[in-house]
Formats: structure tokens, C-alpha cells, sequence
């Protein structure tokens, strides 16, 4: 999951140097987001106490000149752990409203590792889903085997099909050294590209390198990473080198270099480019932010504007958390139980839970003494399966408030911070 968590961890590389208004795409990279390496994920990093900071939502926005516009959301949701997110759904601002563009489903195993990871892809309404797949990976104790499949666009009863696999070597210390991977056509798996690492004697990751395959021994170099840590082991820099025009020798290409704040956290990620004058340029700064409690708030991505040397605010991650006790993670983890966006306005929130076996559902609004003050659903009898209930139209000063769901003769509830 975290090399999906996933979907908004970009390169955070500018192409160009030209000013704010003509830069290449770019995309925000999220803490812990480094290529190649194992990514902590410090937004999915719970503490072991009594009550865990549970991801709710990561809303990505951009720029446009004089405020922030909404781009996409990631929704986190049916958690299976108090920090491993069985549902992550994806939506993107389609003009003043959210459309679904895309649904992880995870299964884990008892270890706490991905046992396969199924999307649907979805267009825009009325076409409905268009492309589906299911990602396998044998756990629980290291990945010696990623399998892809897929299935047609057209046709919801044809077959899944393979589509590829990666194959994961390790060394003797139980690292991972080589990646594999293999495309399949006309029956047979073939090589395609390799994935190679490097470790010093500490376990740390020195070097990352991607090669294509040239032939039944042969491999051409794509890229190269190299890591440096500093004395407290965090990561401090990284150089990524590409192959040369018409040659196959590594040159610079973009430099990244961490700083940290008092408490060890990451503060300012500064990216460089390789420049014509074959020198290092300003190209871009991440920017994080971090709640009292220590959770990650904000991530802002800011471009270099040669033009006027400075930066300027270009993209932003905004997370959102709930803090949920002991007693709610064991009531709600069998139903998946979650407001999401929480906080959330009764405008946007909605109550996402599956339900094991079919029921009469009513979904109450309650202040936090367990008093109801609105109704979201009355006895309505749904299915067995995942359900939504959207908080439109319940009508309450801002606040915190209890989300009540009775199905048949049981009964659950969790937080929202309507706002």
C-alpha cells in the first residue's frame, strides 16, 4: 500500500526553469516519499497509545494565482488496523463537484502486509467503471512475487488476464536487491526492466538504480539514486542521475536535500536541477507543516521563479485526522466505520460502513452527550456489503458530534467534527 499511498507522492522535479506561470507538471511529494526507498509514510505512522491519529483524508490542491483550488482527494476509509486503511477512494474536482476517479480495496495479512490491492478505475458519470485490476503479492515475510491482473474495459464477465509480474531477489541479511519485472504477451512472461539496491553496513539504502532489458544477458541503465544520511540516520540528500542523449553514462539531473526542525521532522525539502551551465539551479521547496499532536497538516509545494527569485506557492497536501480510542477501533474495525472528509461540513461528509449480513439501517446524529438532534437515515433496509450515507442536508452548528448506526439489533458509532 504505501507505494500507492500512494498515487499523490510525485518526483517533485520541475523539467524546466522558466517562470511559475510556464512550469511542467508537478506534484507534491508527501512526507517519507522518497523513490526507491522504503516509504514510512509519516501520515499513515500511528502512536501505540489509547488514542491513534487515524488518516481520514488527503486533499491535493493547486495554485491558481491568488487562492487555492481543489484538484483531488484521497479518502481513507473500512480501516483494518488503526493505521492500515482497507478502502482508499479517489476523487477528482470535476468543476464545482467531486467525481470518482479511482477505488483501492486492500486485503492484509495477519502481519499487517498487503495480501493483494484491487482497483477500479472509474470515468466520469454515466460510463461507470472502465478498468479494474487486482494486484496479489505472497507476504507474509518478504515479497518474493508481485502479480497483476486485469480485465476487459467492456466486458464485466470476461476473465481476469495477466498483465505482469515482478520477481524480488534478497540478500543474505534478508534485504531486498533486485526487482524483476516482466510484462505478458502472447502466453509467456518477458523481462523488461530491473530495479536494483545498494545498502552501507548500517542497513540504509545507498543507491537505487532502474535498467531496461537489451537482451538475454544485457541490461541498459534508465536512472540512478544516491542517498546520504545524517547523523541521526535520516535521510539528507539525494542525487538522481539519467542516462546521457546517445550514450549510456549517468549525468546529473536533480538534486533534493532535507532539513529538519527540533523534534527530528521533516521541515524543507529543496530541489535542484541540472542546469545547461552544468550546475546546480533552484527548482523547487516542499514545505510541512505539523498539527500539536505532532500529525502531518500540511505539505505545500512552492516553484522557483528565476523571474523574480523567489518562490512561489504551486501545489498542497492538506491532511485530515481523527483521533479514535481503543474502544472505537475494536467496535467499528468489523463494519469499517468512518465519517470521511472528518472534519467535514454536512455539506461534503459522508458515513461510509459495510454491513456483514442484510438489516434495517438507521444512521442518527447525536451531541456528544448521546442526545439525537438530526436523522441521516430512517429503517431503510440495505443489503448485505458497502454502504454511504451522505450528511447533506443535516443542518447543525459546527461542532463535534456522534455518528449513530443501527442495524437490526446492533448498534455503532464514531466521531465527526463538523465543520
Amino acid at each position: 500500500m504505501l507505494k500507492r499511498l500512494l498515487l499523490l507522492a510525485g518526483a517533485a522535479l520541475l523539467a524546466t526553469h522558466g517562470s511559475a506561470q510556464t512550469l511542467a507538471p508537478i506534484e507534491v511529494r508527501l512526507p517519507g516519499e522518497v523513490s526507491g526507498l522504503s516509504k514510512p509514510n509519516a501520515a499513515l505512522a500511528g502512536r501505540p497509545a489509547a488514542t491513534v491519529s487515524q488518516l481520514q483524508e488527503v486533499l491535493i490542491q493547486n495554485w491558481n494565482g491568488s487562492a487555492w483550488v481543489d484538484l483531488q482527494r484521497q479518502t481513507y476509509l473500512r480501516y483494518a488496523t488503526p493505521t492500515l486503511p482497507g478502502t482508499i477512494r479517489i476523487d477528482r474536482k470535476n468543476g464545482t463537484a467531486w467525481a470518482i476517479n479511482a477505488v483501492h480495496r486492500y486485503r492484509y495479512t495477519s502481519a499487517g502486509e498487503i495480501l493483494s490491492d484491487s482497483i477500479d478505475q472509474y470515468q466520469q458519470a454515466p460510463f461507470g467503471a472502465y478498468f479494474a485490476a487486482i494486484n496479489t503479492f505472497n507476504t507474509p515475510s518478504q515479497v518474493r512475487w508481485e502479480w497483476y491482473k486485469t480485465r476487459n474495459a467492456f466486458d464485466a464477465t470476461a476473465p481476469w488476464d495477466s498483465i505482469k509480474r515482478n520477481s524480488h531477489s534478497y540478500n543474505a541479511a534478508g534485504q531486498r536487491t533486485q526487482v524483476l519485472e516482466e510484462f505478458y504477451t502472447s502466453g509467456y512472461f518477458s523481462a523488461i526492466a530491473r530495479r536494483l539496491w545498494t545498502y552501507n553496513v548500517l542497513g540504509q539504502t545507498t543507491v537505487y538504480e532502474t535498467q531496461s532489458d537489451s537482451g538475454p544477458t544485457s541490461w541498459d541503465p534508465l536512472q540512478r539514486f544516491s542517498y546520504t544520511y545524517n547523523a541521526a540516520g535520516k535521510l539528507q540528500q539525494s542525487i538522481t542521475e539519467g542516462v546521457l542523449l546517445g550514450s549510456n553514462t549517468y549525468g546529473n539531473s536533480a538534486r533534493n536535500t532535507m532539513s529538519f526542525d527540533a523534534q527530528g521532522r521533516e521541515a524543507v525539502l529543496n530541489t535542484e536541477t541540472w542546469d545547461s551551465n552544468n550546475a546546480w539551479a533552484l527548482a523547487s521547496q516542499t514545505l510541512y507543516a505539523y498539527a500539536a499532536n505532532g500529525d502531518p497538516s500540511t505539505a505545500t509545494l512552492q516553484a522557483w521563479n528565476p523571474n523574480t527569485s523567489t518562490y512561489q506557492n504551486y501545489q498542497r497536501a492538506i491532511y485530515t485526522f481523527a483521533q479514535v480510542t481503543a474502544n472505537q477501533r475494536a467496535q467499528n474495525a468489523a463494519i469499517g466505520l468512518a465519517v470521511a472528509p472528518n472534519p467535514g461540513t454536512g455539506a461534503t461528509a459522508t458515513l461510509y460502513y459495510q454491513l456483514p449480513t442484510a438489516a434495517a439501517v438507521t444512521v442518527e446524529v447525536c451531541d456528544l452527550l448521546g442526545r439525537r438532534v438530526a436523522t441521516a437515515l430512517a429503517a431503510e433496509t440495505q443489503a448485505a456489503g458497502e454502504h454511504r450515507v451522505a450528511l447533506a442536508g443535516v443542518a447543525l452548528a459546527p461542532g463535534l458530534y456522534l455518528v449513530r448506526l443501527r442495524a437490526g439489533q446492533q448498534q455503532w458509532q464514531t466521531k465527526w467534527d463538523n465543520r
